[in-house]
């Protein structure tokens, strides 16, 4: 007997997702028609996963793969004696395993086969049993033939693509760029969020994301944005000078550099494929929780600026970092 070629999957699990009430079905017994429960003897599971691992060969590297049996249920009715009638209703869900006890569901099998036997004859039931089974494989290998290149759940890997965000024309938020320093006309808050201070900027972190598959390549791009509302950007009257402003500046580098190495950490992990966003989402949140510290750190140390020697080394150390990282002015 020639066995089914599996390409790229194997069932390494199998489990019976049937209603508990529900029954395998009713055959008709040879010669005197008499309706008899149909049964199997290690459970409709063990059935089906021995038949699949007795006449299957697995081509390829193969992806792990659950069947979920949601039906299976064989009936055989007589009306006059001389022929039997018999359907076989199949649904298999096909889940991929992507650790223990996890699973992304691919797709739902739903099937049929009908026939007609002579009352006398023997087997049939396992004989179609077998051929909707052929089926269900078939149908699964030739899914994943078509949907192996570009579906999600089926890629290999995640690749990140980083961007920086931009805008055609710029509207109150600014988006960082070494071309692009602030200016006073920048600061457009009529009131000072903390007070006390000469000046004060509320710059953010933040990103989109899109993704595409190519070739089982799983391919996210995520545009960074550092930002600043020119709303959130406050300055005293009378202290628009040079120093403050470059005081200023240097928050929203700060902002950048985080970025910096937010992309540099991402880049240096490997992705899972199937829950890549909760790791991009940790380290987005660590990203902010180190911003925070960063320009507490600064303000502390240059006193917001008062302190020019200080704020000289801060503005080295912030220069040296962003030319290292390609982002400097």
């Amino acid at each position: 007997m020639v066995k089914t070629r599996l390409n790229g999957f194997q069932i390494t699990e199998l489990t019976d997702a049937t209603p508990k009430v529900a029954k395998p079905g009713s055959i008709l017994l040879p010669r005197t028609n008499q309706v008899s429960q149909l049964s199997f003897a290690n459970g409709v599971a063990g059935a089906v996963k021995k038949y699949i691992d007795d006449n299957t060969v697995v081509a390829g590297k193969a992806k792990p793969v659950r069947i979920s049996i949601k039906k299976l249920l064989l009936n055989e009715t007589t009306i006059n004696g001389k022929s039997v009638d018999g359907e076989l209703q199949i649904q298999f869900g096909f889940d991929l395993v992507i650790g223990d006890d996890l699973y992304t569901h691919l797709i739902d099998y739903k099937g049929a086969v009908r026939y007609s036997r002579l009352p006398n004859q023997t087997g049939a039931a396992d004989i179609y049993i077998r051929m909707g089974i052929q089926n269900s494989l078939k149908f699964f290998n030739d899914w994943l033939d078509q949907h192996k290149n570009n579906d999600a759940a089926l890629a290999n890997n995640v690749r990140l693509v980083f961007k920086d965000y931009t805008e055609k024309e710029e509207s109150d938020t600014i988006y960082y760029s070494p071309k692009r320093p602030l200016t006073w006309d920048d600061f457009q808050d009529k009131v000072s969020a903390r007070g006390g201070y000469a000046a004060e900027v509320i710059p953010g972190l933040g990103f989109t994301e899109s993704n595409e598959v190519k070739s089982g390549e799983l391919i996210v791009e995520m545009r960074l944005k550092v930002f600043l509302p020119k709303s959130a950007a406050y300055v005293e009257p009378g202290q628009k000078n040079d120093v403050n402003l470059n005081h200023e500046q240097r928050h929203f580098d700060i902002v950048k550099i985080i970025s910096n190495r937010f992309k540099k950490g991402l880049l240096a992990q490997q992705l899972p494929v199937h829950n890549y966003d909760g790791d991009i989402n940790v380290a987005y949140f660590d990203a902010l929780r180190q911003i925070t510290a960063m320009q507490k750190q600064y303000d502390t140390e240059t006193r917001h600026g008062m302190n020019l020697g200080q704020q000289e080394v801060w503005n080295k150390k912030i220069d040296t970092e962003l030319k290292a990282a390609g982002s400097g002015r």
